[in-house]
């Protein structure tokens, strides 16, 4: 993808040259300039299907416009809770596996992780209707919070 910007007085503009599918496609960008607190600017682009401010225009096939324009949406938009738990153990775990910046951190995160990792267990074989992991649960070897979680 190739770019030319033109700053004239009162030109701003983004022109961007690129190709899809072998077809060769030219498209302007306004830019504008929002007056920064101290002193400069900061520069937008124009959306040009919706006219909104945007730092970012993603090309979806072949055409460029803000996120809104194009319907997209964050991947954590669409996360339900369990989802969000595997995301919070994995943090968790990476940071585990980073140079621990002070001593009680790495015991928190510890603490942390295992918690996570208890109740991922339980509520992963439960959804699944795992027979073993109901075994498990009957004869009491999962710690109390997580019973008292699932029958509440």
């Amino acid at each position: 993808m190739g770019y030319t910007v033109v700053m004239d007085s009162g030109d701003r503009r983004l022109i961007l040259s690129y190709s899809t599918n072998g077809e060769a496609r030219t498209v302007t960008v306004q830019l504008e300039a929002v007056p920064m607190r101290f002193g400069g600017f900061r520069y937008y682009a124009l959306c040009p299907r919706t006219l909104r401010r945007c730092e970012v225009l993603p090309v979806v096939g072949g055409v460029v416009a803000c996120r809104q324009a194009h319907r997209l949406t964050y991947a954590s938009q669409s996360m339900d809770h369990l989802d969000r738990l595997r995301e919070r153990m994995d943090r968790c775990e990476k940071r585990l596996r980073e140079k621990p910046r002070r001593g009680h951190n790495r015991v928190r995160l510890t603490a942390a992780w295992a918690t996570d990792n208890s109740f991922m267990i339980p509520l992963i074989d439960f959804r699944r209707g795992d027979r073993a992991a109901r075994k498990q649960r009957q004869r009491g070897s999962f710690p109390s919070s997580i019973q008292a979680f699932e029958s509440g």
